[in-house]
């Protein structure tokens, strides 16, 4: 299973071009479903292994072995039925198991198959194969050019759900100047601020697409969070952080304190 999924992908590694990479997809994928499933496996960010190689590289003293194929551990992993040290050990065990390809089964668990394909790539070759998201952005109603007629039209609302911080958050942009966020909205600033790619685990600077405020309500729930090095955040319980070691977002209101969580 794992000898044809690696050979794939280091032919993936040596191509640079589009239709030369679907050619190596189609060629290692049509008659070899494992390769096909794999890929599904690595790249469909609804399957969250919750786990990092490395983490598992960091305790390679705890292992456990087991009987279990590949998919069987994602499987559970992405549903949480080992967690912690036991998904560790679950993981470490499989790698002793098949130490040739560890390489390969730890570019499975990170979700990064290091050969520039992913999820866009694959679809071109199996068409809708591999879920993908356009991320919804909020749009200023009031700069709308097209506004809604509320007594002719058929109209929806939704409360906003992904978070806030507080107003004296800091942002860099990409001259290397600090502002707060509060400002940030308050006066429409635009430019480059600094953002973290999960994909590629890089800093880069990316354009604001639009800003607004949200009040806080009775309702709301405020954390405040300090990190080691002393900084605090302030934060609603429905926003989420980026977990580094469990290579996934958790929400504020959902951590336990234990968690390292990525700060630049």
């Amino acid at each position: 299973m794992l000898k044809e999924f690696k050979s794939m992908i280091s032919s993936l590694e040596t191509v640079s071009s589009t239709n030369k990479k679907k050619d190596v997809i189609k060629d290692h994928c049509d008659g070899y479903a494992t390769n096909k499933k794999l890929l599904h496996y690595a790249l469909d960010d609804t399957k969250m292994f919750h786990i990092t190689s490395k983490v598992c590289k960091k305790n390679p003293d705890l292992e456990m072995q087991n009987e279990m194929n590949l998919f069987d551990i994602l499987d559970r992993l992405t549903k949480r039925e080992y967690t912690g040290h036991d998904a560790i050990a679950l993981v470490n065990g499989y790698v002793a198991q098949n130490k040739e390809y560890e390489d390969i089964i730890f570019r499975i668990i990170d979700k990064d198959l290091k050969c520039k394909t992913g999820a866009s790539l694959v679809n071109k070759v199996y068409p809708k194969y591999i879920p993908e998201f356009d991320v919804a952005l909020a749009v200023d109603f009031k700069k709308q050019q097209h506004k809604v007629d509320f007594e002719k039209q058929d109209w929806g609302w939704t409360r906003k759900l992904d978070g806030c911080v507080s107003y004296d958050t800091l942002v860099e942009f990409e001259d290397g100047s600090l502002k707060k966020i509060g400002d940030v909205v308050e006066n429409n600033i635009m430019g480059n601020i600094k953002s973290f790619n999960t994909i590629t685990n890089e800093i880069e600077y990316q354009p604001i697409l639009s800003n607004y405020t949200e009040e806080s309500d009775d309702e709301t729930q405020w954390y405040e969070i300090e990190l080691e090095d002393g900084t605090k955040l302030e934060i609603t319980g429905n926003d989420r952080l980026w977990l580094p070691e469990l290579n996934c977002y958790r929400k504020v209101l959902d951590l336990d304190g234990t968690e390292s969580i990525l700060k630049d």
